[in-house]
């Protein structure tokens, strides 16, 4: 293997381990929001959660594929705090940068729309779940990924 080769190569490996360490980082940014939110501390939660979009945003820019929980859980975090006059705007933008970043026929979007559902229902639009919920399973029959583990997360929902 010639020396160029072997650079490139060392490279490649280099940056791939790379980003796994960050992603793993993001990850654990994430679990500790949803660790803070579990117990109560939705403020705690949504710090660490603009924190984390600030990371991401400076990484991969203001467009990537984990604006989808972001969003999310934007929602979710305000909705405990009492801040609802964003929410329906939260739960759009949520859904459109799923889309954006799944495509509408995709096993994540259908996996989102189905977390909206239960969002929403701790809303009180029960009617807006139900219709959230009901294309997210259409999605997900039609992607074939209507699984098990899908339909025990629709029962809990």
């Amino acid at each position: 293997m010639s020396t160029i080769a072997k650079t490139v190569f060392a490279v490649i490996v280099v940056c791939a381990t790379l980003h796994t360490s960050i992603a793993q980082r993001w990850q654990k940014t994430i679990d500790n929001a949803d660790e803070q939110y579990e117990q109560g501390d939705y403020e705690g939660a949504k710090k660490t959660l603009e924190k984390f979009k600030d990371q991401v945003a400076k990484k991969l820019g203001e467009s990537n594929d984990y604006l989808p929980v972001y969003y999310l859980w934007t929602a979710k975090f305000n909705l405990a705090l009492g801040y609802l006059v964003e929410f329906q705007t939260q739960i759009e933008r949520a859904l459109e940068s799923s889309i954006a970043t799944y495509g509408k026929t995709s096993k994540e979007h259908g996996m989102q729309l189905i977390k909206v559902a239960e969002i929403v229902a701790h809303y009180g639009d029960y009617i807006s779940s139900k219709e959230y919920l009901e294309e997210g399973i259409q999605t997900l029959k039609e992607t074939d990924a209507y699984s098990k583990d899908a339909e025990a997360k629709i029962e809990l929902t």
